[in-house]
């Protein structure tokens, strides 16, 4: 058997991985599964880039739309006092939209988005199992917070589990899915 921690081969009797320490019981693969394999930085990137060139283009054409409503109503210069009023709401409801588009599919059933989905990735916890709305939501935040800070996300590419600061925080694991 193997740890599904960290994917260590086990005598069967083993209580406790002998290399990362874990428990055993639901994170065991019997010796004929494969171990689990982590997605990478550049995977998991480009996987994001995915997700934003999505939520983009839907937010473009909802929004144009709008413009074509309001242009029946408005003069050109009303519909761009407005938008310059109005402008902070915007970003407030595109970073709302996108926080629950990327907490509701990683808690999801599916357990990623449509870019880690198009990837063949998804996010669990420390044992392979779905993750919470609760959790999802802590992992974004944190992935904002380090967003602050770009280079904290290489260390994504130097951890054995690939994990960044906001993976290790909330205890989520990105992994490559069996299709």
């Amino acid at each position: 058997m193997y740890c599904q921690t960290c994917g260590e081969p086990l005598p069967d009797d083993s209580l406790y991985c002998s290399s990362c320490g874990r428990r055993l019981g639901a994170a065991v693969l019997q010796a004929d599964e494969e171990p689990v394999e982590y997605a990478g930085f550049i995977r998991r990137f480009v996987a994001y880039i995915v997700d934003a060139l999505i939520f983009v283009a839907v937010s473009f054409l909802l929004i144009m739309m709008v413009f074509i409503v309001l242009g029946a109503f408005m003069e050109p210069s009303q519909i761009i006092s407005l938008l310059i009023m109005i402008e902070p709401l915007i970003y407030i409801l595109s970073f709302t939209t996108f926080y629950f588009y990327c907490a509701y599919l990683e808690s999801s059933p599916r357990q990623a988005t449509v870019g880690k989905r198009a990837l063949g990735i998804a996010v669990t916890d420390a044992d392979g199992e779905r993750i919470t709305f609760g959790r999802a939501t802590g992992r974004f935040i944190g992935k904002q917070l380090s967003g602050l800070f770009f280079p904290v996300f290489i260390i994504i590419a130097l951890t054995q589990k690939k994990q960044g600061l906001h993976d290790m925080a909330t205890d989520t694991l990105v992994v490559k899915k069996r299709v």
